[in-house]
């Protein structure tokens, strides 16, 4: 397969490389800094199921013209989102899939405003991992994941493909039959776990062993899964006691993106996770007392 990757940071430098080292046509777009040490050495990746080195790299500003692809890979974070669409416009034929993996719930709506209903996918990554330095990703933990899926139906020959190019490069993937309703999953327990260890500047063990901070945890954790179901998510009624269980088996060491990008002192999230509650909230009549309080102490 064809398959750009937009964004090449700790979640698209992982999946991405992952598939290039397996054979697949990969190319990344870059930029600075980071742009530079992977035309010089490569992209790397530092991780306990198994090192890759992926040498040379193909960078889509290398490229003259860059061409269609059958996959877009979009990995950028989501306050890059409005000047990452530009860029994916110009990579597509009638059928590339574009696949967000952004953090949130609204980064497909905001691509359906822009691109045709055709290309626009779901997707979800589970995975801890950072950008050691330039071009290089450390993956931390034993789990690295993709779930995606088109929206607003199960079948997809195009998607089965990119399953089974993952599945060859060793990636867990999962072509899911409902992929709003994983994207709301993964947000009910995102948006409350980067919140609560922000606010507490500590990972998840010491969250969960203070009982104030436990409480707040899970007030947010109610708030978020009230405004997935005003939404229309289609989420099983034990959906509160399932994140709080899965939050609850977290390792203690764990720690938000958001956490480590507030302690680097670079931008955060905060306006697609926790301030994405409270914005969809008041759009949608439900009180969220708690993550409002997270939101104004975070900003």
């Amino acid at each position: 397969m064809r398959i750009a990757v937009i964004g090449t940071g700790a979640v698209g430098g992982y999946f991405g490389g992952r598939l290039a080292a397996a054979g697949e046509e990969v190319v990344f777009a870059a930029r600075g800094r980071n742009a530079e040490a992977m035309r010089a050495d490569g992209l790397r990746i530092l991780s306990p199921l198994g090192d890759v080195t992926v040498q040379p790299v193909t960078l889509l500003d290398d490229l003259q013209p860059a061409g269609w692809f059958d996959i877009v890979l979009l990995a950028v974070k989501g306050y890059h989102l409005p000047e990452a669409i530009p860029a994916v416009k110009r990579l597509l034929h009638v059928e590339t899939a574009v696949i967000p993996l952004l953090n949130g719930v609204e980064a497909v709506p905001t691509l359906l405003k822009h691109l045709p209903e055709r290309h626009v996918c779901g997707g979800i990554a589970y995975i801890a991992a950072a950008l050691e330095a330039p071009g290089v990703v450390r993956h931390n933990g034993g789990f690295a994941r993709l779930v995606f899926g088109e929206i607003g139906k199960a079948s997809s020959r195009r998607l089965e493909g990119f399953e089974a190019a993952c599945s060859a490069a060793g990636i867990t993937a999962t072509l899911a039959d409902d992929i709003e309703a994983e994207i709301w999953r993964k947000f009910i327990m995102l948006a409350p776990f980067a919140a609560a260890t922000s606010l507490a500047m500590a990972p998840i063990g010491p969250v969960r062993d203070d009982p104030a901070a436990a409480a707040r945890l899970a007030a947010m954790v109610e708030e978020t899964a009230a405004v997935a179901k005003a939404s229309g998510a289609r989420l099983p009624e034990t959906i509160v006691a399932d994140i709080l269980a899965l939050i609850g088996g977290l390792p203690a060491t764990m720690r938000s993106s958001m956490l480590q990008d507030i302690e680097a002192g670079r931008p955060t999230e905060l306006d697609s996770l926790a301030g994405a509650v409270s914005r969809l909230g008041r759009e949608r009549g439900v009180a969220t007392p708690e993550t409002d309080r997270a939101v104004t102490a975070l900003a």
